[in-house]
């Protein structure tokens, strides 16, 4: 009986005009995204691959003593690779940085945000997480919002129970016919989708990139199904079509679009961050005062060395003793100040992080950011993957200053033959000498550590509301 009732609810989705209308946004949407989503990935592998080049040629081409103040200053910009799964969900990777450069005074921070287009940043982005997050979500109330209100008009639902059909089943038969119809649209053209992205070229997913795929399809269709037992529940609770659309409307507009807003704003009240120029001008303030010290620490051993130098016939041991002192004395300004900024950089993004999890939490109310939140850490481009890359150019840094410690002695030597009037030897910068990032990548097993919860809260969701739907349509008068 069941599946005859199935038959009957997927000949009459099917072969609705709102099907089709369905069908055809999905595949537009969706193909479109596939295109667009692929050209975003390969300019960023270009931009990527380009400044890598540059910053590296930045180096090369100058002498050892000007690539060492250059790194001293502006600092040596490591790259963050593109990750394949952002064509499928953007994440943060178009507003997060590109690179962060590295220097000895100062701790890294993530530079080059805003994406490769503006239009996109002005827009939105328009990848597949946001096409089932926002439109197949619509879509799915729009198909089940007169499942039951719709029959209760017609009296076509008196008839059906007349024919001593258990109700559970009619109920059974409209989830399974609805989510059916619902997968079609949006199956078909993601595998299309799916075969442009991957015979491109230019992305290519590895066997984790694969799971990883499966499961945020898996969370897709969980967060579908929510929507979809969603509008049962309405439905069934309402004598109305109507009603039940402008119902579900509201709810679509708030648990969408308004709670993830909301949310981020209340973060802000609750845990307030100070903003990136206070903190940069924390850190200007903290690294003058350390100069300040560390100068009349200079300053004090010179004139101290004056003193002893009066009468003094050894000369030159007295200047190659100061050499090694004031070099001894730079270096430990050098080290206080990185430590003085990294404290800093250190407690803003603990309170940023602290923020974002307060956010999270609070818009958790929401299936649509448990299943952004989801996607997301699936796909590597949220926030986690930004600190690991930071971690890795905060651990960067010591391997650059110890660099430089080995390279003084030639500097140095290259000031004594000029200051001699001697022929200087020209020393270029050898990138092979440098350090390599050691960024890594978050595991499967480490992401789906992050995310375990979130698919749990949707499939808790979806069995409730189906329950609650089931309820309503015993307890309901189908007059």
């Amino acid at each position: 009986m069941i599946w005859i009732l199935v038959k009957k609810e997927l000949s009459a989705n099917l072969t609705s005009f709102r099907f089709v209308l369905i069908f055809l946004l999905c595949c537009t949407m969706i193909l479109v995204s596939a295109y667009t989503m692929r050209d975003k990935y390969e300019q960023r592998m270009k931009e990527y691959d380009a400044a890598r080049a540059i910053h590296r040629s930045e180096l090369e081409e100058k002498d050892i003593q000007s690539a060492l103040n250059q790194i001293m200053l502006s600092g040596y910009k490591v790259d963050k690779p593109p990750v394949p799964l952002s064509v499928i969900v953007e994440g943060m990777e178009g507003a997060a940085g590109k690179y962060a450069p590295v220097n000895v005074l100062s701790t890294p921070t993530l530079e080059g945000g805003s994406g490769s287009d503006p239009v996109f940043a002005y827009f939105g982005t328009l990848d597949i997480m946001y096409i089932v997050r926002v439109v197949l979500s619509l879509v799915a109330i729009l198909l089940t919002y007169d499942a039951i209100s719709g029959e209760r008009e017609q009296g076509t639902l008196k008839l059906s129970l007349s024919n001593s059909v258990p109700r559970y089943t009619i109920l059974l038969a409209k989830c399974i016919g609805g989510y059916v119809t619902l997968l079609l649209p949006f199956l078909v053209p993601m595998l299309i989708g799916l075969l442009i992205l991957t015979t491109s070229g230019s992305i290519s997913f590895v066997g984790e990139d694969w799971i990883r795929l499966a499961l945020i399809g898996l969370a897709s269709l969980l967060y579908i199904g929510v929507f979809l037992m969603l509008g049962l529940v309405v439905s069934s609770s309402t004598s109305r079509s109507t009603t039940s659309l402008m119902l579900l409307l509201f709810i679509w507009v708030v648990t969408v679009l308004a709670v993830p807003k909301v949310s981020m704003i209340m973060a802000g009240k609750l845990r307030p961050v100070p903003s990136a120029q206070e903190v940069q001008a924390e850190k200007d303030a903290r690294s003058s005062e350390v100069l300040k010290e560390g100068q009349e620490k200079i300053f004090k051993y010179i004139s101290e060395l004056r003193e002893r130098a009066e009468g003094n016939s050894n000369q030159e041991a007295i200047q190659a003793e100061a050499g090694i002192e004031i070099a001894r004395l730079q270096e430990e300004i050098t080290t206080d100040m990185t430590e003085v900024t990294k404290k800093i950089q250190v407690e803003y993004d603990k309170k940023k992080r602290n923020q974002f999890r307060l956010a999270a939490n609070i818009s958790r109310i929401s299936p649509a950011s448990v299943y952004t939140y989801a996607a997301i850490d699936l796909a590597r481009t949220g926030f986690d993957r930004q600190d690991r890359f930071m971690e890795a150019a905060r651990g960067y840094q010591p391997g650059l200053i110890q660099y430089q410690r080995k390279m003084m002695p030639k500097i140095m030597e290259q000031q004594r033959q000029q200051m001699a009037g001697q022929t200087v030897e020209v020393i270029n910068m050898d990138m092979d000498e440098l350090p390599t990032l050691d960024f890594r990548e978050a595991t499967l097993s480490d992401s789906w550590n992050a995310v375990w919860v979130d698919f749990m809260i949707l499939f808790l969701l979806l069995t409730c509301l189906f329950m609650i739907a089931y309820v309503n349509f015993i307890r309901s008068d189908v007059r």
